[in-house]
């Protein structure tokens, strides 16, 4: 998919790419990105699952590759003036079998021109840990300026049946008699806050252990099925409890709520305070950076 994307007073063309898995088809995708390419001048950015590598590096395992099988993908990049993006983390970035072999492979990769690099100097993207697909998917940070506000309190419909919570507000409530009832309210939801911090920090630190457990058993040589299986079945529930709390938050109520469209929940949340801007989507292990927008690129 190729389009023309505009933020803050600025535009590059973007596509959007899934490689041809049938390598004999493979040439004609290059040919005719090359086409679309040789002539742009304007920024262009480029990320997706290409399906291919250009060096043995970027390849583990399974049968070593001949040295020219790399040269319809390192042609198309050399005539377009396409560079990688820099980036952090695990850049082989599927994981899979072929035959006997298990094989990791750098499938997955964001680049640009030099005039989108120069538009975005910044420019950087992170292989993010295995979750829930073969791929790890892959985050492009660039600087946009963007401004981040300060949100509003709204109750947590979740903890409605929450014992713990019940017990908190009632404590909160009758902590002092002569409070009035805007101050009974205003503990009330401080301590909801307090509670909802920790809670959110523990159940966060829950998943992230079993996301970097996950992490590391895809990305072991040895395969073991049975055990990815059961470490990517343990978060579902956290992850259902996180889409109930954007739907909760979004005006689209007429969702279902089993239809997995939490990201979705949160464009739809964020959309009319960012007309014209990107959804951002933090990743707490890159280093800190100020004011910027991102674009996943997860296929599968």
């Amino acid at each position: 998919m190729n389009t023309l994307i505009k933020a803050e007073g600025k535009g590059f063309f973007t596509t959007f790419l899934y490689g041809e898995p049938d390598r004999s088809k493979r040439k004609l995708i290059w040919n005719q990105l090359t086409d679309l390419g040789t002539n742009r001048s304007e920024p262009w950015f480029i990320t997706g699952d290409f399906n291919d590598i250009i060096e043995p590096s970027e390849k583990e395992g399974g049968i070593k590759r001949p040295v020219g099988s790399f040269v319809d993908l390192r042609s198309f990049m050399s005539t377009c003036d396409l560079f990688d993006l820099r980036h952090s983390g695990n850049f082989l970035s599927w994981r899979g079998k072929r035959n006997e072999h298990l094989v990791h492979c750098r499938l997955d990769r964001a680049m640009s021109n030099t005039a989108w690099a120069e538009e975005y100097p910044s420019g950087r993207s992170d292989y993010l840990r295995f979750e829930g697909s073969d791929h790890r998917p892959l985050i492009t940070h660039f600087d946009l300026k963007k401004k981040k506000k300060k949100g509003l309190f709204r109750y947590d419909r979740r903890l409605r049946d929450n014992e713990e919570v019940s017990l908190l507000i009632s404590e909160a409530w009758s902590f002092d008699d002569q409070e009035s009832v805007e101050e009974k309210i205003n503990r009330c939801r401080a301590s909801i806050i307090r509670w909802s911090r920790e809670a959110h920090q523990n159940s966060q630190k829950l998943i992230e252990d079993y996301k970097q457990k996950l992490d590391e058993a895809m990305s072991s040589p040895t395969n073991s099925a049975e055990l990815i299986s059961s470490l990517n079945n343990t978060p579902l529930l956290a992850y259902k409890a996180e889409e109930a709390f954007w739907k909760q938050r979004n005006r689209q109520l007429w969702l279902a709520l089993g239809d997995k469209n939490t990201e979705y929940f949160h464009a739809a949340t964020r959309g009319r305070k960012a007309i014209n801007k990107f959804s951002v989507i933090e990743n707490a292990e890159s280093q800190p950076v100020n004011k910027e927008s991102e674009i996943l690129n997860s296929f599968h």
